[in-house]
This record gives structure tokens, sequence and C-alpha cells, in this order.
């Protein structure tokens, strides 16, 4: 069923961009005195989590760093606050999608990143990161010395317009903070950790770099670096980070480019980048060899081609989404109430106030009582984004005739009775599992498919190696249809280990944290735990036994220290 928009305090959320395992994100719209608006992302803590301190705690955190950085290539923060004890950040919204999901629509269609494209995209991360990497506090003029810890594909955004853009800063480190992770879990998305974090010691800014040099191995290879069945294997091939030449899987690779790479991914901090301008500068002066005229224009419309479907049916979306009056009813029927914010100004403040007086500020925020003014306009905006995105279509026909796929573009022929079609968006967390539809495979997670007919049944199935097959029927009955599904895995269990003294623990050889360490993802099966305090020189093994769905605890009465020999 096609998102309804929906009430949020001041916010109209007009549709659902995406949901996770912490919080999901809309498309909203604030509407002040006068006919104002303004297009914003909201991200809203799942209900579920709401009165998980240790969550809201990593959506403050969020909002405390990210709301002092203003860069073009750091999604920029505008609010946080709290509505009918739901806490929220509003920020900018970034029409376009995520790295990952670009990288799996280009896989699915079979078109190549070119090169250019790839260098400059990755350049435009390295901007965001020296920025937030040198960013000064604005009233003591101290380095925050901020590190992101979770710089992925998931995290990086493009426009349509060209534009690369950071987010989620959420478990971001500063230096007033010590960057342990609480109860021995490591943060952040385990196939893009640097050796340092993967084996839980001390990290800096660094490990930024060797992050966003898996990302540009990646883009270059079109092959995962570090690809594993399970967690901990993934983890173990990052501790020994046996880096392979990129152009043995792309030999077009110059020697320059392939240097830089393995320059970003040097298992030892030491030898690489120490600074993300240094890693900037090198894909500078390579990009204004390869192609000194390349600009973001390229780049955007190298995406508007791969989403350019996606794109015509969002603009009809919002087109109805805006006739009256039903959008109009649902504003205008709200009624006065308070909402608890803290606000972020414009990015000429000189700090955030973070003191518990003033971090969250109790004032009035009456929507307004009179109708607004922006129906006209923004029919009049969405079609003319139409007719430049079917230009668009037109031009990439010509130029790429044998890529288009000949339903899309129907020929001329004699009349035939219309029949109504959707757009079906499907998602998963975790994404690249397989989408069948009526036992056809159509591709994988993010996928958008269109053309297919209303009102029939359709048996949707997804799958994805490790994880529990997805079944659902569904009819369509509106233009677009959004299927996010969250995949439980098989085949696992989880360890809780608690030591006296606290101790490193290694699994089947691999260092998975420091105790207490609660709910470890581990394949079924027999492993070998072992605890290690290193400062009493004391050591403890334990064989162990994991059933599927087990969360089994491991303590001090099965581990037992002896001195190390």
């Amino acid at each position: 069923m096609a998102f309804q928009p929906t009430k949020f305090g001041k916010f109209l959320l007009l549709d659902k961009i995406a949901t996770g395992g912490m919080a999901e994100i809309f498309m909203a719209q604030t509407v002040g005195p006068g006919g104002f608006e303004k297009i914003v992302a909201l991200k809203r803590i799942l209900p579920n989590l709401s009165s998980n301190q240790e969550f809201i705690s990593m959506f403050i955190d969020e909002a405390k760093v990210t709301s002092q950085l203003t860069h073009g290539n750091i999604v920029q923060i505008y609010e946080f606050g709290e509505i009918d004890q739901n806490y929220y950040l509003s920020m900018e919204f970034v029409d376009g999608k995520n790295l990952r999901q670009i990288l799996a629509r280009a896989e699915e269609i079979k078109r190549i990143l070119p090169l250019e494209h790839v260098v400059y995209i990755v350049n435009k991360i390295c901007e965001g990161l020296d920025y937030a990497h040198r960013f000064r506090d604005k009233r003591e003029r101290e380095a925050l010395q901020i590190v992101h810890r979770d710089i992925s594909p998931q995290n990086i955004l493009l426009s349509y317009e060209g534009e690369v853009k950071l987010i989620d800063f959420g478990i971001a480190k500063t230096r007033s903070q010590d960057g342990k992770t609480k109860s021995g879990v490591l943060k952040g998305k385990f196939g893009y950790m640097s050796p340092e974090q993967a084996s839980g010691t001390p990290i800096d800014q660094r490990t930024d770099i060797f992050s966003t040099g898996i990302i540009l191995f990646e883009m270059l290879t079109h092959q995962r670096l570090f690809a594993s069945n399970n967690d901990l294997a993934t983890l173990k091939k990052i501790q020994e980070a046996k880096i392979p030449a990129p152009s043995l899987f792309n030999p077009d690779i110059p020697f320059e480019l392939e240097e830089i790479v393995l320059k970003a991914l040097s298992k030892d901090p030491n030898k690489r980048y120490q600074t993300a301008h240094q890693f900037h500068r090198d894909l500078s002066k390579f990009l204004h060899t390869l192609n000194p005229d390349f600009t973001s224009s390229h780049v955007a419309s190298f995406v508007r081609s791969l989403f350019a479907l996606e794109i015509l049916e969002h603009k009809k979306t919002m087109i109805e989404v805006a006739k009256p009056p039903e959008i109009e009813k649902k504003v205008l029927e709200v009624t006065p109430e308070k909402t608890k914010v803290s606000e972020v100004k414009e990015s000429t403040r000189t700090d955030v106030q973070w003191k518990a007086d003033k971090e969250k500020v109790e004032e009035e925020m009456p929507l307004p009582q009179e109708p607004y003014t922006h129906k006209v306009w923004l029919q009049i905006g969405v079609l003319g984004l139409a007719v430049v995105t079917l230009s668009l279509l037109l031009l990439f026909l010509n130029q790429n005739p044998t890529r288009m796929i000949q339903s899309e573009i129907p020929q001329q022929s004699k009349p035939t009775p219309v029949t109504q079609t959707s757009v079906l968006r499907i998602d998963t967390d975790p994404q690249n599992a397989d989408v069948h539809i009526d036992e056809k495979l159509f591709g994988q997670t993010p996928l958008a498919i269109p053309h297919l007919p209303q009102h029939q049944e359709l048996k949707i199935l997804l799958k994805k190696a490790g994880y529990q097959d997805v079944e659902e029927n569904i009819s369509l009955t509106t233009p677009t249809h959004n299927i996010n599904k969250i995949l439980v895995a098989i085949g696992s269990g989880f360890l809780n280990i608690k030591t006296v003294p606290n101790s490193d623990i290694y699994v089947d050889g691999t260092k998975i944290g420091t105790t207490p360490i609660l709910k470890f993802e581990i394949t079924a099966g027999k492993h070998t735990i072992r605890a290690v305090n290193t400062e009493l020189n004391l050591t403890a093994e334990k064989d162990i036994n994991i059933e599927v769905d087990e969360v089994k605890l491991v303590d001090e009465t099965e581990l037992v220290f002896h001195p190390v020999p």
C-alpha cells in the first residue's frame, strides 16, 4: 500500500525513505505563516526504542556532532526535538540515492561506473572527511578530532544534481569521548572497518581513510573486498588486511590510481595517508590528468540515467500528494500544539548550546491556519522536472541504444485498451536479496520494477543466502507500492560473555571485543572461546556448541582463568 501523508507535530510526512534497525527516515514538509514551506528529511527513532537510553544517547550525539558541521559534502542538521515522546532529527533533504543503491542498480543493468566518476565521488568523500576531521569548536577553537567510524556506501548520498554528501555521524567519536564501545560491541559496519577498528584497539581519523579506501577499491573492481559468510570471518579478514592489487580484477585501472588505493588500504596506519586532505590531493591530481573538465554535472547525468523511471514516478506521486483537498485538510485542521525542540540555527551561528538547561526549549509551534499557496507552483515545477527528465531519457537512448529495456519505451502500435500499471519498489535490510515475482527473478534489492499490472495477485519471494525467505502475496492498487523488509538470519545464535576480571575475548582465534559482551551474533556450531587479561597475565579457554537462535551465556563459572605459561 502506498504511503499516506501523515501529520507528525509541525511536520507532514510525505513519504517513507527507509527503515533501519534504529530509526526510520521520511521525506517531510514543514509549513509556516504566509505559505512558507520547506522539504526536509526527518529521522525518527523507532517507537520500540523510544525508552532505550543508549539509542537516544546515540541520537543526541549525532545531533551534537553534525549540527555544527556546515560543508557541501556533509548533510546539514536543522533541528533536534521530541514530539509525543518520539525523538527526531530534521535535516537537509537530498533528492537522490545512497551509494549502495547506485552500485546495486548499475550491477543489475550491467552498467559500469566510468573511472572518472569513481574518482570524483571518492574525492568528494575525502573533502567532507577532511572538513570533519579538522573541525574546531567555534567557541573554544579547539579541534574536536571527529572520527566518523561508519564510512560505508549506505552512508554516502548522491543527489540527482551530482552532489556527494556524508550522513550518519551517530557513532562518531570526538575529542571529549574515549571512543570505547559499551559492552564490548564493535560499532560500524563490519565490511568497512579498518584493521585496528576490527581488533578493538584505539583508533583515530586514519580509520576513516581505510574505510574510504575500501569503497574506492570496491567501486573500481566491482568486488567486495572483505566478503565472507559471517561477521566473524569478515573481522578476521580485515584484521589480516591482505589486500590484492585492484588491477587483478580490473586491468583497466591505471598504475597511478592503484598506488593511491593500496596506500589508503595499508594495514599499518602509519603507512596510510595521514590525513583525508592528502588522500584528496592525490585523487584530485589523478582526476585532472584523466579528465580536467569533469564536473558534478557528469555524475548527475549518470545517476539520473540509472533511476530515470523512479524520478518520473516520484514526481507523479508528489503531484498526487499536492492535490486538494486531502493534503490541505490534513495540515489546516491541525490545532496548535507544544513541541519540544532544540533548534539548529543557520550556518552563521557561532555554536550549538548543549548544556542541560538549554538542551530542550519549550515553545509554541502553531501550524498555519490559512490555506497555503504552494499547489500551483509545485505542480508547475514538477511538470518542468518531468520534461527535463524525459529529455534526459531520450538523450540517453540515442547514446546507449543497446542498454535500454525495450519494454520501458513502448513502440508506436495500434491502439490497445489502457491497462493500469504500478511501480513496485522493494528494499531489504540487509540489501542484495534476490527478488522473485511469480517465480521470475527480477534482480536484487534495492529494486524498482515498473509496469506491473494493477488488481492482479502477485507472488513476491525474497531470497538471500544465510537469511530466511520472505514470501508475500500482493495486489497493486496505487501508482507506487513500497515493500521494506528486515531479513532474519538463519543458522546463527548469540553469545553473552561475562568474565571476572574483564578480558579480551577471541572466538576461533579472532578478537571480537572486551567483556562484558552482549548478543554477539555467531554461526551455529562448535566454537572455541578464549579470554585474555594481559595486565594480570591470565587466560581461559572454553569449547562451546551453539544452536540456531540460541542465546548462550558464557561467564566466569565456565571460563576459569590460569596464568599464561
